[in-house]
């Protein structure tokens, strides 16, 4: 399957291909510039994986540290933070560990940034239904990772509130243009100028053998 938009925004058309291969889909992108002139752009992935108390993120060993961008009740602290990866201290002096899933009734919902691991994956482990999500990509075309991690604290205005987590290997450690142009991370595309990057999603039985391997990439 083929989807292809055209920005309204920015002279940019985008373009996703979507093909399952076995138990893994695999995602092709591509941006292109239909403008004479250079247009600046991020790019966020966004799969918003349900999950349940119990269930875990599982990152390489090279993240060893997240940056804040949002964190409602600053519960992480004020946007900027910076916490060592997965434990932490959180405002009120307690010991989190922000690989482990939480329930709905601690309505959680923040976001982080680090670097992209130089391994290429995060993964996601549903104890419950015993399977393990891997996203696999380009560190060098997606060179920062964001993690959404909503556990009914978001929307606040409403009363069915997100219980999820989602892997985001993106361009830039923000999730603004504005904010991406202002601090040096947006990505340019020159006159009739494309990219294109892949991402990979692998679904396997969770089990020690396997989540060992992917630890150990």
């Amino acid at each position: 399957v083929t989807l292809e938009a055209r920005g309204w925004s920015l002279p940019l058309l985008f373009r996703r291909s979507i093909i399952l291969e076995g138990n893994s889909i695999r995602l092709t992108y591509l941006a292109e510039n239909t403008s004479a002139h250079t247009v600046e752009y991020l790019w966020s992935a966004h799969p918003s994986f349900a999950v349940e108390a119990g269930d875990r993120v599982s990152l390489p060993a090279s993240i060893r540290q997240v940056v804040v961008e949002d964190s409602h009740r600053l519960r992480l602290g004020q946007p900027g933070s910076r916490h060592e990866w997965p434990c932490i201290v959180d405002g009120s002096g307690d010991r989190v560990d922000l690989s482990q899933v939480l329930g709905p009734e601690q309505e959680v919902a923040e976001k982080i940034f680090s670097a992209a691991p130089v391994e290429g994956w995060a993964a996601l482990e549903r104890c419950k239904i015993q399977r393990r999500i891997v996203m696999r990509f380009d560190p060098e075309k997606s060179p920062y990772l964001g993690m959404w991690l909503c556990y009914g604290g978001w929307p606040i205005d409403r009363s069915q509130r997100q219980q999820c987590i989602a892997l985001e290997p993106c361009t830039a450690p923000v999730d603004s243009l504005a904010q991406a142009i202002e601090r040096g991370y947006a990505s340019e595309l020159v006159a009739h100028g494309t990219d294109e990057w892949q991402v990979v999603i692998d679904i396997h039985p969770l089990t020690p053998e396997s989540t060992e391997s992917t630890r150990n990439g």
